[in-house]
């Protein structure tokens, strides 16, 4: 996936961490959520509620 991705694919979000991070978004959408429709701030407590196993499970995420 790597090997593939362009800058372009490079997002910079606080969606999953509460905490400024460089994701790529062939590989957000592989785990499941739209990278369009990420929230842009979320704090750490409901990052782990929301992208956790259980939180994956709880939201519907999982495959």
């Amino acid at each position: 996936m790597l090997v593939h991705s362009r800058l372009d694919d490079v997002l910079l979000t606080q969606a999953f961490t509460g905490l400024d991070a460089n994701m790529l978004r062939p590989s957000i959408m592989a785990a499941g959520p739209d990278p369009q429709t990420l929230q842009g701030m979320v704090s750490p407590e409901r990052a782990r509620e929301l992208f956790s196993e259980h939180g994956r499970e709880a939201h519907g995420l999982e495959k």
